[in-house]
């Protein structure tokens, strides 16, 4: 298993008033520790690289144009460049969103309306789309890998000058109840609801989880989700800055499990269909293993981690020759397997996003890898409810978070209120009424 993080309540980045202030903590009490990464290590960030980079990225920005209040929207693949330039407008005390790379000009052109954003920072691959979304404010749009005709390559925006800008009394100016991000619902109900949360969201949002999950300097994180999805954006990309984990960014989600060996995450998370392919993935690799005996042991071997797990979940006592058999089990195969995947020092693992089989929660509880699967919103910063992770329980998303209130309306319908709650719908007073009652509850 993994080493004991320290105890994250502990952290000085924990007790700072906005999310600036905790970077700002956690990148000079971790100077030289890798902050960003990607898989192998071609790049390689340290924190005291990656608050240098975005203190010039927001110099250039501010040169720009951009203050306090502004939006900044972002088109990117998960890489450094998303965590140094959304980082850069937070400190200018902006609010960043992320959009889906897979939305269409159509879609882009809705959620830049409804942002007002004044600048959006994207890549080559996605500039079509944004120009045919018919947005034509953008001067210059910023473009992080080259810079066609009609955009700012982002080396320019980071060696830009700004006399007259002062990088740490602008962050300090920053407040608890300015806007962090705005996060875009799927739309599945109607046009996308902006999402808007505040950087005491977000500090609510840790200071709940830590209770649950200590994390720090020392922990390994991945980023592969999308970035306009809460799971990442909170999850890697504010984690990172809050608690001081190093983080390995992977461009393309279907490499996740082959950098998961080379990685070994000491926390991980992933949405119910990613861990179904991994189950499937073992399973093949397993069924194609030319050697009989070898593949007996390995059936034998998750035979026997279900019995245990069916048994715990159903509260029934373990017999000696279970727990023995397990044991051996485990030395034998299971651990194996743990490492093949790369899970071996994981000391916590979630899924969320929807309910996940039962069949593929107690295969990785067999294995030695117990998930616990959460619940929450964007409404709700992230997560507001979630399995203790020394005891979960299958089929269930837990109790919830520290200072997180839940009840049941006469219709069943479940509320949820805390300091995890949104501020609102971006400009949808009318929407932001039907799900938030005047006694603060969201209605979910």
């Amino acid at each position: 298993m993994a080493t004991t993080s320290p105890a994250t309540r502990d952290l000085p980045a924990l007790r700072a008033s906005t999310v600036c202030e905790a970077f700002q903590i956690t990148a000079g009490e971790n100077a030289a520790r890798v902050a960003l990464r990607t898989p192998g290590g071609k790049i390689e960030l340290t924190f005291a690289e990656m608050a240098r980079r975005v203190r010039d990225i927001a110099t250039g920005l501010h040169a720009l144009g951009v203050r306090r209040g502004d939006t900044v929207g972002l088109m990117l693949l998960n890489r450094p460049e998303f965590n140094l330039c959304d980082a850069a407008a937070m400190h200018l005390g902006a609010t960043s969103f992320s959009i889906y790379n897979t939305c269409s000009s159509e879609q882009v052109a809705y959620l830049f309306a409804n942002a007002a954003n004044r600048v959006v920072i994207t890549e080559l691959q996605f500039l079509e789309t944004i120009r045919a979304a018919g947005i034509d404010s953008f001067e210059p749009m910023i473009c992080v890998d080259g810079a066609p005709e009609g955009t700012l390559p982002l080396a320019d925006v980071e060696s830009a000058d700004a006399a007259d800008f002062d990088f740490e009394a602008t962050w300090r100016a920053v407040t608890p109840e300015d806007l962090i991000t705005i996060c875009y619902t799927s739309g599945t109900t109607g046009p996308p609801k902006g999402v808007e949360l505040t950087h005491a969201n977000v500090l609510a949002e840790a200071w709940a989880m830590s209770a649950l999950v200590p994390v720090g300097p020392g922990d390994r994180l991945t980023s592969f989700l999308p970035h306009a999805h809460m799971a990442d954006r909170y999850s890697a990309h504010y984690t990172l800055m809050l608690f001081g984990p190093e983080m390995t960014v992977i461009a393309d989600p279907r490499e996740v499990a082959a950098a998961l060996p080379e990685v070994r995450p000491t926390i991980w998370g992933a949405v119910p269909r990613v861990w179904e392919k991994m189950r499937a993935g073992l399973e093949a690799a397993i069924e194609a293993d030319p050697d009989p005996a070898r593949k007996q042991a390995v059936h034998w071997a998750i035979d026997t981690g279900l019995r245990r797990v069916r048994a715990e979940q159903e509260g029934e006592p373990l017999s000696a020759e279970l727990i023995a058999e397990h044991a051996r089990a485990d030395e034998l195969v299971l651990g194996k397997l743990r490492e093949r995947l790369g899970l071996a020092e994981a000391k916590a693992l979630f899924s969320g996003a929807a309910p996940t089989p039962v069949d593929v929660l107690e295969f990785f509880h067999a294995l030695g890898l117990p998930i616990c699967e959460v619940w929450g919103m964007s409404e709700l910063t992230l997560v507001a409810t979630c399995n203790p992770r020394e005891r979960p329980r299958i089929g269930t998303v837990g109790p919830p978070l520290p200072g997180i209130e839940l009840r049941l309306a006469e219709d069943g319908e479940l509320l949820c209120r805390g300091a995890i709650l949104m501020r609102g719908y971006r400009a949808d007073p009318r929407q932001t009424a039907e799900a938030i009652d005047v006694a603060g509850w969201m209605h979910t």
